[in-house]
């Protein structure tokens, strides 16, 4: 079972790949969400962001520096993470804000890395690293080390 259920969620992230980025951000969302075992009636957000915490991913690296965007439901709420971007777009439809700050950020790449890193682990692949150099890229929290493969490579 587990593993049927990581092959379907592989097949959506590769599906992915050919999707509009409103799509992708969605996609990407449930799969996180999926992987993070929300249950119906569950805080999405507090799930997504405990499992990540789990994993050494950083919640805040994902999400890009989306406050700073100052976009807005409908409410007027601020949308300060991806879950609420997606939530925002799902049931709202979005806006013009969101969708330029989706297009022009970095957070559907970290949202893919996510995803790819937890799948590595779930395949048994559990050595995955960054390298120092690739700091700025890395959306480890700060607990997790980085490595020196770079490095290690030149001065054998």
């Amino acid at each position: 079972s587990d593993f049927d259920n990581l092959r379907l969620y592989i097949e959506y992230y590769v599906r992915a790949e050919y999707l509009d980025e409103i799509s992708k951000l969605v996609l990407y969302t449930s799969i996180l969400a999926k992987f993070s075992n929300v249950k119906q009636g569950q805080d999405t957000d507090k799930a997504i962001r405990q499992f990540l915490k789990s994993n050494h991913l950083s919640f805040e690296k994902i999400n890009c520096g989306i406050t700073g965007a100052k976009i807005k439901n409908s409410k007027g709420k601020p949308i300060d993470n991806f879950v609420k971007l997606r939530n925002f777009i799902i049931h709202q439809l979005g806006n013009q804000s969101a969708e330029n700050f989706l297009r022009d950020s970095n957070m559907l790449f970290n949202l893919k890395m996510a995803i790819t890193i937890i799948i590595l682990k779930k395949l048994g692949i559990c050595d995955v690293h960054f390298d120092k150099y690739f700091h700025e890229i890395s959306i480890f929290d700060d607990s997790y080390p980085e490595s020196e493969s770079l490095k290690n490579l030149f001065t054998r």
